[in-house]
């Protein structure tokens, strides 16, 4: 395996020793796939490091599809310029880029789903975030929409409400595009050329280095955020 990035460096110095992780000794989280293929018992103390390894996965997953996701769509423009021609009887452009297709698709669908993985992940350890008494998740959406509404119930969280209020937009799309793959169909490539310029488009809206772009902006941004967010609140309880 290769060394992954360390996602939350604050959190990793402050967690170990506080007397926050002590309220979880004798506690268990159990992790199963549905169909019990994939069964982890976990003490809650160490779940922590279960996440973090996780989310450091899909982050680094993600940076190799948008890697190949970015030679693809160079190779598309190379492909466009190599096979361009004119239909001589209509006047209309042709060109062959149809090797590629499939290929983008597949790098756009493993984008939103580790995208969307890590972000669920996130949900997951949010119980130990927040502390033993506060709700637990097992979607980032849901916890999106309990911090979004005003409850006693924990976790209430003002600032992590402010935060998504004006950072998470990128998240809602992601949403909706990952989704659609799951539960419809793949994304719909199209291909428009204009003044000179060759684009390509999901669904006719959006590009897919804009939307795997601001994907993992979003995702860098947030982590550093909670990063900064939490660690103060285990420091803070830190055992002499």
């Amino acid at each position: 395996m290769p060394a992954l990035p360390v996602v939350f460096p604050r959190l990793n110095e402050s967690i170990f020793g506080s007397a926050h992780r002590h309220q979880y000794y004798g506690l268990h989280y159990y992790v199963q796939s549905k169909d019990r293929h994939i069964r982890h018992l976990i003490p809650a103390p160490e779940y922590y490091n279960f996440a973090f390894n996780a989310i450091a996965d899909d982050r680094y997953s993600l940076a190799l599809v948008n890697a190949r996701l970015n030679a693809t769509m160079t190779a598309i423009q190379d492909q466009w310029k190599h096979t361009r021609e004119t239909m001589p009887r209509t006047g209309q452009p042709s060109f062959s880029v149809s090797q590629y297709v499939y290929q983008l698709k597949a790098e756009v669908a493993a984008g939103l789903f580790f995208a969307r993985g890590l972000l669920d992940v996130f949900a997951t350890l949010s119980h130990f975030l927040y502390g033993p008494r506060s709700r637990c998740f097992s979607s980032f959406a849901d916890v999106l929409k309990h911090i979004s509404e005003k409850r006693s119930i924990e976790p209430n969280d003002p600032v992590m409400h402010d935060y998504a209020e004006s950072h998470m937009q990128w998240f809602w799309s992601l949403r909706d595009f990952r989704d659609f793959v799951t539960h419809h169909s793949s994304l719909r490539v199209d291909f428009y050329e204009k003044e000179g310029r060759f684009d390509t488009y999901l669904q006719g809206v959006q590009t897919p280095q804009e939307l795997i772009g601001a994907t993992i902006a979003g995702i860098d941004t947030f982590l550093e955020f909670a990063d900064k967010h939490f660690a103060p609140r285990f420091a803070a309880r830190a055992t002499a």
